[in-house]
């Protein structure tokens, strides 16, 4: 079963206008979280075919969901 808040693998027409692009710079294996969450405090990951969700929470910590 299909995850709701997980990107499909191809991306709808829909979901690829509604994309984000953002560049993040990597200094000594260190990257800013508010950078690499955007504004939304979120972001999808793909490794090997399974979406995860990283998310900041409102007491400023980070969850990885699968």
């Amino acid at each position: 079963m299909k995850h709701p808040l997980r990107p499909s693998t191809t991306p709808s027409p829909a979901r690829k206008s509604a994309a984000t692009s953002r560049q993040v710079t990597v200094t000594d294996d260190c990257v800013s979280a508010e950078r690499l969450l955007g504004a939304d405090g979120r972001l999808f990951i793909v490794l090997d075919g399974r979406h995860y969700q990283l998310t900041r929470t409102r007491n400023n910590k980070l969850i990885l969901t699968l």
